[in-house]
């Protein structure tokens, strides 16, 4: 019976370094010198540059950093498999830099979802409640009716917001310069 047990639990840890071995080799490269990765190519050239714009700003300002990932189909299937997807992207694309201090929003185009996942040092401020919040509020309505710049743009902005708002909380309390420029 040990025996059996050991094996199952073999397969089992065998089955999950193979699931995140697949999922590694489908995430794409980070995008060079931009925050935005358009493969469902849904977002205007304009979407794309205010994008960047912001995600600059928000990098000058404090030095969180947030990416845009659009595809057509989010590998992962349910909740937990997009959940890990998600934050391997996090992760491959080194997203927060040094500070850790990054959020991903993907948007899956043929099945009509998203996902938002904050790096591990984002997530006390990006809580599921407050990124409920973003999502219902700068995000849901517009990418339903198909209105991809619009929904981007809106949430990205208030992303960056929120983003700032919380990096300047954790350097205050921190006692560091809550300014990069005053460093």
């Amino acid at each position: 019976m040990k025996q059996m047990k050991k094996r199952l639990l073999a397969l089992a840890a065998l089955a999950c370094l193979l699931a995140v071995t697949a999922f590694a080799a489908g995430i794409p490269a980070a995008p060079q010198g931009s925050c935005v990765l358009d493969q469902a190519n849904v977002l205007s050239a304009a979407t794309e540059q205010k994008v960047n714009d912001l995600t600059v700003a928000l990098g000058q300002a404090c030095g969180a950093q947030i990416a845009v990932m659009t595809m057509n189909l989010m590998p992962g299937g349910d909740a937990e498999g997009r959940k890990a997807y998600a934050a391997q992207v996090v992760e491959n694309w080194n997203l927060g830099g040094e500070g850790g201090n990054g959020l991903l929003l993907v948007l899956s185009i043929s099945d009509e979802d998203y996902w938002v996942a904050p790096t591990d040092n984002f997530q006390s401020g990006f809580t599921l409640s407050v990124l409920k919040n973003l999502m219902s509020e700068n995000l849901e309505t517009d990418f339903t009716n198909k209105a991809y710049d619009t929904a981007v743009t809106k949430f990205v902005t208030a992303a960056s917001e929120k983003a700032e708002s919380f990096v300047r909380a954790q350097q205050l309390a921190a006692g560091v310069s809550a300014s990069r420029s005053e460093e």
